[in-house]
């Protein structure tokens, strides 16, 4: 994640940021991470080697593709890792994966999770982190906190 502040007339700008970690597509998720962002792909057709066909199409559907993309098997609450990442599309609905597809057959329910913070969206919310210091004993009274909004035209 990039630490960069920008000072544009007399306003200071800096990335936000959530978790400090990343998913590696190696354990099931049950609960999520602010970094996480979730693609639903679809319903399994068949399986064949490395390519998943899906019931749906999926070449118009806009997701990562490469090494963060991770993808898991929809398993009632939870999402079951695949130890996969999404390579290439091929037609309208087959997925080329990284290695060979095991442990999906017809119906199930594909997801791609990939990490906000690589593919370039890392926020969604509102979001705010106020640190006030006081350096001595003397009690005083805080009435009112100022802050300064600006709505961002980087998101989606």
């Amino acid at each position: 994640m990039t630490t960069l502040t920008m000072r544009k007339k007399v306003f200071i700008y800096s990335y936000v940021h959530g978790a400090t970690t990343s998913r590696n597509g190696t354990d099931s998720i049950t609960t999520t991470k602010s970094t996480d962002e979730f693609f639903g792909l679809g319903i399994v057709d068949s399986v064949s080697t490395n390519t998943i066909t899906f019931k749906n199409d999926i070449s118009s559907m806009s997701f990562p593709l490469g090494a963060s993309s991770f993808l898991y098997k929809v398993n009632n609450t939870q999402l079951d890792a695949l130890l996969l990442t999404a390579s290439s599309i091929s037609g309208s609905n087959q997925l080329t994966c990284n290695l060979n597809v095991t442990g999906l057959a017809q119906d199930d329910v594909v997801v791609l999770v990939a990490d906000s913070s690589i593919e370039g969206d890392q926020i969604r919310d509102y979001f705010a982190k106020i640190k006030l210091t006081k350096t001595d004993t003397n009690p005083i009274e805080l009435y009112a906190i100022n802050a300064v909004v600006t709505d961002s035209k980087a998101h989606n």
